[in-house]
């Protein structure tokens, strides 16, 4: 497997000290939900995990059910994503320079190499996959899906992205507990910084069984 992560030149330009729109956290809330669930979900379930009053919540499923942001299946009773997404999702990735501009080199990499290749950014302390060419495998097949987040120190992915990170941001990371996914994992922070320094002399870094047992790869990191 070949990942090349992208790391964000992003950065706050302002602090404006205002108050947040309540009844949009609370469909934000909700949107969550669908997230994590996976599943269709009953307007029941939704009240139970947000602890938000019915008729709250039926105005605020009804909206976004008007707005094409969520659907609804009368046979269950249950709620899903809608379509609008898909659009949403679309005209995300095309305004991602760093997508146009390497999804060329990308789909040569994986018709030379015959390898997943991924593209990965960094956003709110976060990995977010935005490109994936997957080689078709046989029997159990571990996957990315395009959108979906992973901590930032998930195997040696997140370690690419963290040998080049800001000190104070690094810091951050390594003052709490390292997480452990597998036995292989680094996780001890005089280790950690030393993998770090190599990647930085490197510019690459190769891992094996340290995210996931029986999983390996190549990560890189392209800096403009």
């Amino acid at each position: 497997m070949l990942i090349v992560l992208y790391k964000d030149r992003g950065v706050i330009l302002r602090d404006l000290k205002i108050s947040e729109v309540n009844s949009l956290n609370k469909a934000i809330d909700i949107l969550e939900i669908l997230s994590k669930e996976k599943e269709w979900v009953t307007i029941n379930e939704i009240i139970a995990i947000t602890k938000y009053p019915r008729p709250t919540v039926y105005r605020l499923l009804y909206t976004m059910e008007k707005r094409g942001l969520i659907r609804y299946d009368s046979a269950s009773a249950k709620y899903n994503f809608g379509f609008k997404f898909l659009e949403y999702s679309n005209a995300l990735l095309a305004s991602q320079d760093i997508l146009q501009e390497s999804e060329f080199t990308l789909i040569e990499m994986y018709k030379k190499l015959k390898q997943t290749v991924l593209l990965a950014t960094v956003e709110n302390d976060s990995l977010v996959y935005i490109f994936k060419r997957e080689r078709a495998a046989e029997g159990i097949m571990y996957t990315s899906v395009v959108g979906q987040k992973r901590d930032l120190l998930y195997g040696a992915l997140g370690r690419v992205l963290l040998a080049y990170l800001p000190k104070e941001q690094q810091e951050k990371f390594l003052n709490d507990p390292l997480p452990q996914w597998t036995p292989h994992t680094i996780s001890d922070k005089a280790s950690l910084l030393q993998d770090l320094e190599k990647i930085r002399s490197e510019k690459l870094c190769v891992e094996i069984n340290e995210a996931t047992i029986g999983l390996g790869g190549l990560h890189l990191l392209f800096l403009d």
